[in-house]
């Protein structure tokens, strides 16, 4: 297939990868906003996202590695959709002494 093609697929798969990662970012982060989850949910979550993240980068790479510098871009827009469709966490202050 020709590079711009393949920059295209690598950005889709990009988005893709991003919105699981950020995505699951976010959920972690609600559930230590919510309850008092442990160190080793949060190590937990960090390890599955990052392998997800670069298995699927690993993948593209070996596939073509247009689809790598695609998929890039397609990170970015991702990061930037979740941030500007949920918004920041509502996160309490230090507690009253």
């Amino acid at each position: 297939m020709s590079p711009p093609l393949m920059l295209v697929l690598g950005a889709i798969a990009g988005v893709v990868l991003g919105a699981v990662f950020f995505g699951g970012l976010w959920w972690t982060s609600k559930q230590l906003v919510s309850g008092g989850r442990h160190a080793s949910f949060v190590a937990l979550s960090f390890v599955s996202r990052m392998v997800v993240l670069a298995g699927g980068l690993v993948v593209l790479a070996r596939i073509d590695p247009w689809l790598l510098i695609g998929a890039l871009p397609g990170l970015i827009a991702a990061r930037i959709g979740w941030i500007r469709s949920v918004g920041p966490l509502a996160v309490a202050g230090p507690p009253e002494v």
